[in-house]
């Protein structure tokens, strides 16, 4: 029984790091399509990225990985959400819904004091839960911080009652000036 919760752990470990690597490739190519596509430096301010090409960029990147995108600028604003459709002052927002939590699904209830037991057991912390802020800032995420200042970072988080949602934040450059987040 203590191998197999070992075992467990470090595989469960070993798949959030693959799908934690998949998505930062991901949103290193989200990066560099935005940085040569998005990006405007015909101002006196220097370069900047253009709100409407990048929407549209990022929604044509979406499509294809099915991945959920939001693009922040340098400043932290968030320029960029996928899930918000449309330009303009008419947005429609698309939100995928949890299934209804049930209290009586015993199978389920158990699995989660498993869980709880060998995260314990393994010595692993807790993972944060995600809030989804309706004005999302860049400072609403650490990931995101940090490709601010020009880092690549990865995060994981509860999501729901069983979920967990990762993300991969890398920052959008053009010429080795950080323009914003993605």
């Amino acid at each position: 029984c203590v191998f197999g919760l070992l075992y467990l752990g470090e595989y469960r470990r070993t798949l959030i790091e693959s799908e934690q690597a998949s998505i930062k490739v991901q949103a290193e190519m989200f990066a560099a399509a935005l940085g040569e596509g998005a990006v405007v430096s015909e101002t006196p301010n220097g370069q900047y990225l253009v709100s409407d090409v990048a929407h549209q960029i990022t929604r044509r990147l979406v499509d294809i990985t099915g991945t959920r995108a939001r693009l922040f600028r340098a400043d932290g604003t968030l320029i960029v959400d996928s899930r918000r459709l449309g330009g303009g002052g008419g947005k429609v927002q698309i939100e995928v819904l949890p299934p209804p939590e049930t209290d009586l699904d015993p199978i389920n209830h158990l699995l989660e004091i498993y869980d709880r037991f060998a995260r314990e057991f393994r010595g692993e912390a807790p993972l944060p839960r995600y809030r989804e802020n309706p004005l999302q800032t860049a400072a609403d995420f650490t990931e995101t911080q940090a490709a601010l200042l020009g880092e690549s970072a990865v995060a994981a988080r509860r999501f729901g009652s069983n979920g967990l949602l990762l993300s991969a934040a890398v920052p959008v450059q053009r010429y080795k000036q950080v323009l914003g987040a993605i």
